[in-house]
């Protein structure tokens, strides 16, 4: 029996052709990685209009040629790093299939899984002040956008947990998983992983409890047996795939 894994890949805006539309994608691209340099240093709060100029050694003027205001600004940022997780978690993966007996492609459908899982982990510790966007934004309580463009980044964070959830759906086709709600799955996943992500910074002060490969290991097995994976089927596939060593 093979099973075909299909990436749900977010709408990609058409490459700039033209010089001009080079020169003015390079800008953007300028403004927007200033903007996440402030954003992690100072908060949301400490993004402006002026102190975004500031740093770019810009005219205030200049900037509204590309984002008329915060929001529209702030919403770039946010859909761009989105982007950027997607293209490295799925983007290099085309079609795939999982093979071999039964107990081969659960393995193979958990494996997937618990990669991604690892694989955001280090994305986020690479891409620092990415993640420190995301974390910001899903932080505070209030609403950090207006409803119309926050209803566009949420359709494409619905994007990127559609590509999550293909790989739930294919543990459920591989009996790997009982069948159950795969969107809300990859929502309680993400989430999870990202607590994990907020707790590493206690993890300095040498407390087991905060230990970042424990708290993986601990969460993974939790949530994947509630949802009918056999906990010596996960137990053989983080030995297999080495992600009781985090690297």
């Amino acid at each position: 029996m093979n099973i075909v894994h299909k990436v749900t890949v977010i709408h990609q805006e058409a490459e700039p052709t033209t010089p001009r539309q080079r020169r003015r994608q390079a800008k953007i691209d300028d403004i927007l990685d200033t903007a996440l340099r402030i954003v992690y240093k100072k908060g949301l709060s400490g993004l402006t209009i002026q102190s975004l100029a500031r740093e770019l050694d810009w005219a205030q003027g200049a900037l509204y040629r590309y984002f008329s205001n915060k929001d529209g600004l702030l919403a770039a940022m946010e859909t761009r790093v989105l982007k950027t997780f997607q293209e490295e978690l799925f983007g290099k993966k085309a079609t795939t299939e999982i093979t071999g007996n039964a107990n081969q492609r659960r393995l193979q459908a958990l494996g997937r899984i618990l990669t991604m899982g690892k694989s955001y982990m280090q994305i986020a510790e690479q891409k620092p002040h990415a993640f420190g966007l995301i974390a910001m934004m899903v932080a505070d309580p209030h609403p950090v956008l207006p409803d119309s463009q926050a209803e566009e980044l949420i359709s494409t964070f619905r994007t990127l947990l559609s590509a999550l959830a293909e790989l739930f759906e294919q543990a459920v086709a591989s009996d790997a998983l009982q069948p159950g709600d795969n969107m809300r799955r990859a929502l309680s996943y993400w989430l999870a992983i990202h607590g994990i992500l907020q707790m590493k910074k206690y993890a300095r002060f040498g407390d087991e409890l905060f230990e970042p490969e424990a708290l993986f290991e601990h969460t993974v097995v939790s949530l994947l047996t509630g949802w009918g994976a056999q906990e010596k089927t996960i137990a053989k596939t983080l030995k297999q795939s080495s992600l009781n060593k985090m690297e």
